[in-house]
């Protein structure tokens, strides 16, 4: 696999193969992170989503309903997880496109 990456994305790759092969206590190469990121990337752009984190699992859960006030009344917003993962998914992608 050849990618052409700039030197902080591939200081990135280097931190997170390090990162991998201490959590995973398996070695990792730079194409095998390449690949996995690669997977990640594609995932994403097909609409699916990751359950990395706990923590960002249980933010999820909480905007699953949500209220706003409009002109003095109370709107309930409901979404289900997949829509909120989506969104967020959007933005960030909407928001590393813009830098």
């Amino acid at each position: 696999m050849y990618l052409s990456i700039t030197r902080d994305e591939d200081s990135f790759i280097d931190n997170l193969r390090i990162d991998k092969i201490k959590k995973d206590k398996r070695h990792y190469t730079k194409t095998d992170i390449g690949r996995y990121l690669l997977g990640i990337g594609i995932d994403v752009e097909n609409g699916k989503y990751l359950k990395l984190d706990p923590a960002i699992d249980d933010f999820v859960s909480q905007l699953l309903n949500y209220t706003i006030e409009l002109d003095g009344k109370k709107i309930t917003m409901k979404k289900s997880k997949e829509q909120v993962y989506g969104m967020l998914i959007e933005k960030g992608l909407q928001h590393l496109k813009s830098d």
